[in-house]
């Protein structure tokens, strides 16, 4: 999963989830109030609300554990970031574009060594880097790229569009990525 930034409101929950044992850390911080639970959540709701052919309880369960135990999460731009500019910066995307260009591109680079089947994009601006930076790393390997809006509750209007193309090109983006989890 590759999402944007982190900002500084997640920072409680990392600190929290550092005083956990190494097996609990990653348990804890994923499903906390955080990204991994945020994108299996809106999955979820969207499976609920606005597909025609729902996936099952156990589909989606399988999805969640595999998002859980068995996904690396990342950030386009390493550094927090503060909406309201009061503990840090705001997001750039001049910043992030250097960030990711160094950093997100060596973390692919050493995830192509594993056996990775499929990268999350959260958001546009994470979308964006990968259209013009990404796919040329991972070209020629059979990996999966799916592009996801970013899960906050900002991006609602994402998630839950009134545009029934928008809808069916999402439900299909959902389909492949949860049935890739079976």
């Amino acid at each position: 999963i590759i999402s944007r930034d982190p900002t500084t409101a997640f920072i409680p929950f990392y600190n929290e989830a550092k005083t956990k044992d190494l097996h609990e850390w990653r348990e804890h911080l994923f499903a906390t109030d955080a990204i991994p639970r945020w994108v299996c959540d809106k999955v979820e709701k969207f499976n609920r609300e606005h597909m025609a052919d729902p996936l099952s309880d156990e589909e989606l369960e399988k999805f969640r554990d595999t998002v859980y135990n068995f996904v690396y999460w990342t950030h386009l731009h390493k550094c927090c970031t503060d909406k309201q500019k009061k503990e840090s910066l705001n997001f750039r995307w001049k910043n992030a574009r250097y960030c990711a260009d160094r950093w997100l591109k060596s973390e692919i680079e050493a995830a192509l060594r594993e056996d990775i089947r499929f990268i999350i994009t959260l958001g546009k601006d994470v979308e964006r880097w990968f259209d013009k930076t990404g796919n040329e790393i991972i070209s020629g390997r059979n990996i999966t790229v799916y592009h996801l809006p970013h899960p906050s509750g900002a991006n609602n209007g994402s998630w839950f569009s009134k545009d029934e193309k928008k809808k069916g090109i999402l439900e299909e983006k959902i389909r492949g990525l949860v049935l890739e989890c079976q």
